[in-house]
């Protein structure tokens, strides 16, 4: 019963849950999201000091 039980974690180690292909684009997905992120920001920051000047960010605390 324990051999049978260690086979199978073993082949469950070796066999992935999922595509590597499926984790390289959901990887590669997540990235571009937070550049698309950081670019927003970055736009948003340099409208907000265009409009008041270069003085401190208001959010921080």
């Amino acid at each position: 019963q324990h051999l049978v039980f260690g086979i199978k974690s073993f082949i469950a180690y070796l066999i992935p849950d999922m595509p590597k292909d499926l984790c390289d684009r959901m990887r590669k997905e997540k990235y571009l999201m937070q550049e698309m992120m950081y670019k927003a920001e970055l736009e948003h920051l340099q409208k907000e000091h265009k409009k008041n000047g270069w003085r401190y960010h208001h959010e921080w605390p």
